[in-house]
């Protein structure tokens, strides 16, 4: 022992090492020594991550088909919520709508006919706190069963990324543009035409706007699974109305200002039909042309 102290005191290098080992040993580390490999970082699941959206978001996607009902600030999303669900802007139990947004959080409401449906109303894309680059994912809008893309105008680019995406992840989409009974009005007395005939340039004004969208986005061949509807929400108040009034939408005379209100009913009731996830009992609200009379001889 003494020859060894004597030796390390001849040597101050082997000195110093030996105080370092012994400061080392003795010292407690500032963290546990953590001698396990590293975990394995694996990319969440298209399926992981629908799931863990829906129970965020507190989608029951086994009872109820969800629909996103997604667009611009003041496209009148709050508005076709509560003309599908057959409600006036008014009534209490309406999605609050105004000039301004009104729509600052994700808000559900069911449909009180068709028990199965729940439409989801979304706050406005392109806003600075919603930006259209990362709406779909920021939203969550994977975690829906089906997409409703509204406009009041021409289609943004937000709308066909929204789409782009939802096919991606093989969810159902359409577009919806809200406000046509303004535009039919707004085209008859600029040109002096009938409703009828208003209503057709309309169409194809919007459709030839539509299809050039489609195009710029890279969409073109995906056009059948993109469907375009045409709704006013003066015609679902009026089927509201008829409906309070007779308890009943057998005999509904059609000849009224409509559009595709009728089909976008079908197309919901398409939709729940055609998931293979489950089976839901589900019809759509009867409406009926109503014949016009033969004048009666005098």
């Amino acid at each position: 022992m003494g020859s060894l102290l004597s030796h390390l005191e001849s040597s101050p290098m082997i000195l110093r090492f030996v105080v370092h080992v012994i400061e080392f040993l003795t010292k407690p580390p500032t963290r546990p020594l953590d001698f396990t490999q590293p975990a394995r970082i694996e990319q969440e699941s298209p399926e992981a991550l629908i799931e863990r959206a829906r129970i965020e978001l507190g989608i029951n996607s086994v009872n109820d088909y969800n629909f996103a009902v997604v667009g611009a600030s003041g496209v009148g999303k709050s508005s076709f919520v509560n003309g599908i669900r057959l409600l006036s802007d008014s009534d209490p139990d309406a999605a609050p709508v105004g000039e301004t947004e009104t729509t600052m959080e994700i808000k559900k409401f069911p449909h009180p006919l068709l028990k199965h449906v729940v439409l989801w109303d979304f706050p406005g894309a392109g806003t600075p706190g919603r930006p259209s680059n990362t709406y779909f994912s920021d939203m969550k809008l994977y975690a829906f069963d089906c997409i409703l893309i509204l406009s009041s105008d021409r289609f943004l680019k937000v709308d066909f990324d929204v789409a782009k995406s939802a096919l991606a992840y093989k969810t159902r989409c359409a577009f919806v543009r809200t406000k046509a009974d303004l535009g039919v009005k707004s085209i008859a007395e600029r040109e002096g035409i009938t409703g009828l005939n208003a209503g057709n340039k309309l169409r194809e004004t919007v459709e030839g706007s539509f299809t050039e969208g489609l195009n710029l986005a890279g969409l073109s061949s995906t056009s059948n699974q993109l469907p375009l509807f045409l709704v006013s929400n003066k015609a679902f108040t009026d089927l509201n109305a008829y409906t309070v009034m007779h308890e009943t939408t057998e005999e509904l005379d059609l000849s009224l200002d409509r559009l595709d209100e009728d089909k976008i009913y079908g197309f919901i009731a398409d939709s729940v039909r055609t998931r293979t996830l489950r089976t839901i009992s589900l019809k759509p609200p009867v409406i009926r042309r109503q014949p016009t009379p033969m004048p009666q001889p005098a």
